[in-house]
């Protein structure tokens, strides 16, 4: 039998204008909606790395970086999650004169948290590797290959859909857990943008006419992400059969600078000790 711990959203409201410049506003989600115990544990899903790509417009190198990360997207497809992130603060990430500002905080504190010291640098699942969470582009495809068949502890599911009944857009997110877990779990939610055109820096060269992919825009949780709430009935971890939902309200992208064709949204769920991403999904925001 389900129960369900039914838990808020807590909205931070800004002040938005109509104009199509505005960035919508932040959303915090506080925690899981519900959560349920189930009989029939699903069968794992395949592995699906997430691969965070610490980058920026005038960073000269970071082209060759880009172009490492599409051979990676191209040979593996949906296994693979790419994310960008340009911190804030940092002068390689900086926009090229009127190109637009990638920047964001999040990204700042997410680099900040794994000592990335360069760009372009990368992180694999927030793996360690060789004593090191943050590699550099010659190793990531062989970074990635490592753990690409990595056994899955907990599925993710996650879908966009327009609800007929509330008129919204709504975020859909699932995580089912397959085998007792007694770390601490977090989740993380992200907004990503491909096909973004502002000049890039390469060499000694500045490309005026360049597409940015992978772009993360915002977080709809924390930076690190949130705790995964336990559950008193499951002894102070997180047990097999384990189900968490999460249904989340997504703002109107037609009243924001970002483009809801090119957009998809992110979560994944990581162990809070080590910082490493257990498994991941992606739905885009429009087919």
């Amino acid at each position: 039998m389900r129960s369900f711990n039914i838990l808020w959203i807590v909205p931070v409201v800004l002040a938005l204008h109509s104009c199509k410049e505005v960035l919508p506003a932040r959303v915090v989600i506080a925690s899981i909606d519900s959560t349920y115990m189930t009989a029939n544990i699903p069968s794992a899903q395949p592995k699906v790395v997430v691969f965070e790509e610490y980058t920026g417009a005038s960073c000269v190198n970071c082209p060759d970086g880009h172009r490492i990360a599409q051979d990676i997207l191209t040979q593996y497809g949906n296994r693979v999650i790419a994310v960008g992130l340009h911190p804030s603060g940092n002068v390689l990430a900086a926009p090229v004169h009127s190109g637009e500002d990638f920047r964001t905080e999040e990204a700042r504190l997410i680099a900040n948290k794994f000592s990335v010291s360069s760009l372009p640098s990368g992180t694999i699942d927030r793996k360690e590797f060789d004593g090191s969470i943050v590699q550099g582009r010659f190793v990531w495809k062989q970074k990635l290959e490592s753990v690409i068949n990595n056994p899955v502890k907990v599925n993710a599911k996650s879908r966009v859909y327009f609800d007929d009944l509330s008129g919204k857009t709504l975020l859909e997110l699932e995580y089912t857990i397959l085998e007792d877990i007694d770390n601490d779990l977090n989740f993380s939610i992200m907004l990503i943008e491909n096909k973004l055109n502002a000049p890039q820096k390469e060499g000694s060269e500045i490309r005026e006419e360049y597409e940015h992919e992978h772009v993360m825009r915002k977080m709809y949780t924390n930076a690190l992400g949130n705790a995964l709430k336990k559950e008193i009935a499951d002894g102070g971890g997180y047990k097999k059969g384990r189900v968490y939902l999460k249904k989340i309200e997504l703002e109107d992208f037609s009243k924001t600078k970002y483009k809801a064709e090119n957009l998809y949204i992110i979560s994944f769920i990581n162990n809070a000790n080590n910082s490493e991403i257990l498994q991941a999904s992606s739905a885009k925001v429009k087919n």
